[in-house]
């Protein structure tokens, strides 16, 4: 965990989170898509997750143009 070094009941409850998310194959009901971005727009930092990871990137145009080019998509 680096410089962000977690309590011990942070870290299960981070790993139990990440074992209950839902499969990505899975859909997740419309109502609970609505309540999951409204919580994380409740989140301090909006663009990282509790577990400081990001949530989303902004790309302009040209650079996912690129990304796409070079086939990383």
């Amino acid at each position: 965990q680096g410089d962000m070094r977690m309590k011990r009941h942070e870290s299960l409850a981070l790993s139990m989170a990440r074992q209950a998310a839902v499969n990505t194959m899975e859909l997740m009901p419309q109502e609970a898509m609505k309540q999951l971005i409204a919580r994380l727009f409740l989140l301090p930092e909006k663009q990282y997750g509790p577990d400081k990871r990001p949530v989303f990137m902004k790309f302009a145009a040209e650079s996912l143009f690129e990304l796409f080019r070079k086939g990383k998509f």
